[in-house]
C-alpha cells in the first residue's frame, strides 16, 4: 500500500513478489515523498493510477475573479522616540529600542535580542530602571485622499504589550478591543479608524516607566486598503488587488495570507478522462485547490498539478486556486537581499539611518502570476 503524505489517501500499489522479495518501482516529484508498507494482507484500498496521457488545455468561460482572503496589512518600523533624557526624531525601532536599553543602564543593549537568559538574569535587570524613566514612541503614517471614509474608520491598529503602555492615535487615547487579536493573541487590535484622517496620521505608545519587556516594535494597520510605495515607506490608499500578477506590485507588499484565483470551465465527457489543475508561474508557500467550494487538494512544489478528476461535473465548474504567501514580508527584515545563505536575528539590525522609499524595500514576490489551467488527460 502507499500513502499520499499530503491528502492522507492510501492506495494500492502495483508491485512484485518473488521468492520472498517485494519489488515496486517508485517515481516521486522533485520535493515529493511518499510511504509504503509491505505485507501478507489483500490490498482492499483503490489502485493508484498515476495521471499520465495526452494533455489538451481546457478552454476557461469568462474572466479570471479575484479576492484577498484577509485584511490588508501595512506596517510601520520608524519612529519618533522621545525619552526623559533624550528626543530622536526617525529611527529605526531597532535602533531606537537598544537606544532606550542602553540609555536605562543596559550596556548591551536589547537583552533579548541575542542572549540567552539564565534563570531570571535579564528579569531581575528591571530593577535598574528609575520611576522617572519614562518614553514615547510616535509612529507617522499617511493615508491618500482617495481612501473612503468607510475603509477607513474600519481601520485597526496592531500593538505589542499593551500593558506597558497606553496606546494614542492623533492625540486619542483608544484600548485594545477585548478579544480581538491578530495572527496570535499577544497581537491585540486596537479600533483607531474613527481618529484617522486623510494626510498624516500618528500612532503614539506612552509609558511610565521603562521595562525589561518593552521591546519598542513596528506597529501594523490592518483593513481594505491598498499599501502603495511613498517617498518614505508606504501609505494607505484606496484599491484592491483585481490583476493576476505580483502582490506587491498590487498594492500587498506586506500581505501574508490567502488570495483567491477563481474560473470557470464547462465539461463535457467526464468518461474515460482525468482532468489536473495546473499552475504554470506562481510564486508563494503553498496553493489550495477547491473544486466546486470542496477542497481538493495542495500545490506546493513541481510539477505543480494536482488531479481534480473525482470531484467535477458535467456543465459548469468553478474552480479556486487559494495562493499563501508568507510572514516574511508581514515582518522582514527589509533592508538586505534576500538571497544571503543564512539570516538570524542580527538580519533585523541593518537598515538606513531614516525611513527610506517604499522602493528600496526587499521583499519576497507571491501571486499567481499567469492564470491556472485545467488540463484534460486522455
Amino acid at each position: 500500500s502507499m500513502l499520499d503524505p499530503v491528502s492522507g489517501k492510501i492506495f494500492s500499489y502495483p508491485a512484485k513478489s518473488e521468492k520472498g522479495k517485494v519489488t515496486f518501482k517508485v517515481e516521486l516529484d522533485p520535493v515529493g515523498s511518499a510511504l509504503f508498507t509491505v505485507t501478507n494482507k489483500k490490498a482492499d484500498e483503490p489502485e493508484y493510477k498515476p495521471v499520465t496521457g495526452t494533455e489538451t488545455v481546457v478552454e476557461s468561460v469568462g474572466a479570471v475573479s479575484i479576492k484577498r482572503e484577509s485584511d490588508n496589512i501595512m506596517m510601520v518600523n520608524y519612529l519618533d522616540m522621545k525619552t526623559a533624557r533624550s528626543e530622536k526624531k526617525d529611527v529605526y525601532f531597532m535602533n531606537a529600542l537598544i537606544g532606550l536599553f542602553e540609555e536605562n543602564g543596559v550596556a548591551m543593549g536589547n537583552p533579548w535580542q541575542h542572549k540567552i537568559q539564565y534563570k531570571k538574569t535579564w528579569l531581575e535587570m528591571d530593577t535598574l530602571f528609575k520611576d522617572d524613566s519614562w518614553f514615547e514612541a510616535s509612529y507617522h503614517f499617511n493615508i491618500n485622499a482617495n481612501l473612503d471614509a468607510t475603509a477607513m474608520k474600519s481601520i485597526r491598529a496592531v500593538v505589542e504589550r499593551p500593558e506597558l503602555w497606553k496606546v494614542f492615535i492623533n492625540g486619542n487615547e483608544v484600548a485594545k478591543t477585548e478579544g480581538s487579536f491578530w495572527i496570535e493573541k499577544s497581537f491585540p487590535q486596537f479600533a483607531v479608524g474613527e481618529f484617522l484622517k486623510p494626510g498624516k496620521n500618528t500612532l503614539t505608545i506612552k509609558a511610565p516607566r521603562m521595562h525589561i519587556l518593552a521591546e519598542v516594535m513596528p506597529v501594523y494597520l490592518l483593513g481594505d486598503f491598498s499599501v502603495i510605495p511613498n517617498e518614505k515607506g508606504f501609505e494607505i490608499a484606496v484599491g484592491n488587488i483585481d490583476s493576476i500578477g505580483s502582490w506587491k506590485e498590487n498594492g500587498l507588499p506586506f500581505y501574508s495570507q490567502k488570495v483567491a484565483y477563481s474560473q470557470n470551465f464547462n465539461i463535457s465527457g467526464l468518461e474515460n478522462t482525468a482532468y489536473k489543475v495546473k499552475l504554470p508561474k506562481w510564486k508563494g508557500t503553498v496553493a489550495e485547490v477547491l473544486v466546486n467550494g470542496q477542497p481538493a487538494g495542495l500545490i506546493a512544489w513541481q510539477p505543480n498539478e494536482l488531479d481534480v478528476t473525482g470531484l467535477l461535473k458535467e456543465g459548469e465548474n468553478e474552480i479556486t486556486v487559494k495562493v499563501t504567501g508568507s510572514l516574511k514580508n508581514t515582518f522582514g527584515f527589509f533592508y538586505q537581499d534576500n538571497n544571503n545563505w543564512i539570516f538570524g536575528p542580527h538580519s533585523w539590525n541593518y537598515a538606513p539611518e531614516k525611513a527610506p522609499a517604499g522602493s528600496e524595500y526587499f521583499l519576497m514576490d507571491y501571486g499567481l502570476m499567469k492564470p491556472f489551467e485545467l488540463v484534460a488527460v486522455k
